[in-house]
C-alpha cells in the first residue's frame, strides 16, 4: 500500500468516524448531557491524529464539530444553532479537537526526526568502523552506496572519479541540493534529477563523486542529506589516505 493511499484512508476515516461515533451516541442522548457526548467525540479525533497526518486529524475535528451540531442541538438535522450555550459547546469541542491534532502532529514530527537522527548516527558509525578496521576502499564504497539508497530513497548509486563529466544538480558539503544557482527544496519537491551529485571531499578537495539517481517525486528531508555529505566525506578521506598510504616508499 502506497503512502498516498494510506493518507487518504486516514482523511476518509477522519471525515467518518467523529460522525459514526456521534451516531452511535444517539441512544444515551436522554442519559447523558450534550457536554458528555461532545467529550466522547473528542476520542475518535485523538485516534485519528495519533497517525501523524495533520490533514485527516483537522479534519477529523471539524467532522465531530458538525456532526455535534447536527445532531444534537436544536434545531435538529440543521448546521444552525438556536442556544447560545450550544455554539460555546461546539467550538470549543472543534478548538479542543483542532489542538489535539496540532500537538499530535508535532510530537510525531519530533518522534519520526529522533528516529532517523538514531538511525543515521549508526549508519555514519558503521562506515566509520570500516574504515577504521582498514577495510578495502572499495567495499567502503559499495557500503556507502548502499547507505546512501537506503537513506535517500534512491533508485541507484555509483562511485565516479573527480574528472567525470559532472551532473547539473549537486549536494554541498552542509547538504544544501544546488541546481546551478538555484536552491532546490528536496523537503517539498524531492530530488532533482535525472542525476545528482554528491562529491568526496579531503581537505576542501574534491576527489571522487558519487551519482545518484533519484526516485522521482519522493521528499527527503534535510538532515538526510547532512548525513549523506557527511558520509561522503568519510569515504573521501578514507580514499585519500589510501592512496597516499600505497604510494609512499616502503
Amino acid at each position: 500500500m502506497t503512502d498516498s493511499v494510506r493518507t487518504s484512508l486516514w482523511m476518509l476515516a477522519g471525515a467518518l468516524a467523529p460522525a459514526a461515533v456521534a451516531v452511535a451516541c444517539i441512544p444515551l442522548e436522554h442519559s447523558v448531557n450534550a457536554a458528555s457526548v461532545a467529550l466522547v467525540l473528542v476520542v475518535p479525533v485523538v485516534a485519528i491524529a495519533v497517525s501523524g497526518r495533520r490533514t485527516a486529524a483537522i479534519l477529523a475535528a471539524v467532522s465531530a464539530a458538525a456532526s455535534f451540531d447536527f445532531i444534537y442541538t436544536e434545531p435538529r438535522h440543521s448546521l444552525a444553532v438556536a442556544d447560545a450555550n450550544d455554539i460555546i459547546l461546539i467550538v470549543t469541542l472543534l478548538v479542543v479537537g483542532l489542538l489535539v491534532a496540532q500537538m499530535a502532529a508535532w510530537g510525531f514530527r519530533e518522534r519520526k526526526t529522533a528516529d532517523r537522527m538514531t538511525s543515521d548516527v549508526a549508519i555514519l558509525r558503521s562506515v566509520a568502523e570500516l574504515i577504521s578496521m582498514g577495510e578495502d576502499q572499495e567495499i567502503v564504497a559499495m557500503t556507502t552506496a548502499y547507505w546512501l539508497r537506503e537513506l535517500l530513497q534512491l533508485k541507484d548509486c555509483r562511485l565516479a572519479r573527480a574528472d567525470d563529466p559532472p551532473s547539473p544538480a549537486v549536494i554541498s558539503t552542509t547538504g544544501e541540493v544546488l541546481v546551478g544557482n538555484l536552491r532546490w527544496a528536496p523537503e517539498h519537491q524531492g530530488l532533482p534529477g535525472p542525476e545528482i551529485d554528491l562529491p568526496l571531499h579531503h581537505d576542501g578537495v574534491v576527489v571522487g563523486r558519487f551519482i545518484l539517481q533519484p526516485t522521482v517525486g519522493v521528499a527527503v528531508q534535510p538532515d538526510r542529506l547532512f548525513t549523506a555529505a557527511a558520509l561522503a566525506d568519510l569515504v573521501g578521506s578514507a580514499r585519500t589516505n589510501g592512496n597516499s598510504h600505497h604510494s609512499s616508499p616502503s
